[in-house]
């Protein structure tokens, strides 16, 4: 009785699109593959097999002199083609209020990770790695299938932005007899808050430039946060001296000039 040989199982991926499975024909015996669905030659010693899902192919042979056949022997050919998806994480801020930012997701059994560039990063090699970068950076993230080869890739981007902003409460200024108010601060700066203290005499205590009436000298103090960091900047400070005293003036006594004085 002859002996069928369906060859090695075999494993189609994203790498591959077919296989060859069987061995060399022996001349004098017929071929016969069950199913024949994805087979080049169902009738071949050698075909080659492009399923779409995992088969199991089955092959008799029959020796052409004798009419025995074979009992059957089977091959697997696995279809394992689908190409994994990478997922980065979301894009991130390094601000003045944090010193890192966690990328990536949670590990996948079965998948290597390899992160470009690795500069700032806690590992190049893990799921999910901290990020320190000192200037904005893009990162790149490549996984692969560990069984099969396949890849895939995704980027993250984390802005460095952690400058904090300078406050400007403006120049040193003076209330007397011939001003009753002034303007402290500067022009205001589209994306910042402003903060006044005190708020004693001042027209706004928000506003980039406001009005200034105190009764007495005062100190104000200025602190800017930058909205869309929430970075908030040093306190600048500005004195608005009160000297509104009216002076008295002093002519002397009267006097007269006479046939004795000359002046």
């Amino acid at each position: 009785t002859p002996t069928a040989n369906a060859g090695s199982d075999a494993t189609i991926d994203c790498n591959t699109t077919s296989v060859s499975i069987g061995t060399s024909a022996v001349s004098g015996f017929t071929y016969a593959w069950t199913p024949t669905t994805g087979l080049s030659n169902s009738t071949a010693a050698q075909p080659t097999a492009t399923p779409n899902t995992t088969t199991t192919y089955s092959l008799v042979i029959t020796n052409l002199s004798t009419g025995c056949s074979s009992a059957a022997d089977t091959v697997v050919v696995t279809v394992d083609n689908t190409t994994p998806t990478a997922n980065a994480g979301s894009d991130a801020t390094i601000d003045c209020n944090t010193t890192s930012a966690t990328i990536g997701t949670s590990a996948v059994s079965g998948f290597a990770y390899a992160w470009t560039p690795t500069t700032g990063l806690s590992s190049s090699t893990v799921a999910q790695p901290v990020a320190t970068p000192t200037s904005t950076t893009t990162y790149t993230l490549v996984i692969t299938n560990s069984s099969t080869g396949c890849t895939a890739s995704d980027t993250v981007v984390v802005t460095v932005d952690n400058a904090t902003p300078t406050a400007n409460a403006g120049s040193d200024a003076t209330i007397d007899c011939n001003t009753t108010s002034v303007s402290i601060g500067t022009s205001a700066v589209s994306g910042f808050t402003y903060a006044w203290t005190p708020t004693t005499g001042l027209s706004n205590s928000t506003a980039a430039q406001p009005t200034a009436t105190p009764n007495t000298t005062t100190t104000y103090s200025l602190v800017i946060t930058n909205l869309s960091t929430g970075c908030s900047s040093a306190a600048d400070t500005v004195v608005v001296t009160v000297d509104n005293t009216t002076p008295t003036a002093n002519a002397g006594s009267d006097a007269t000039i006479d046939c004795n004085t000359t002046s």
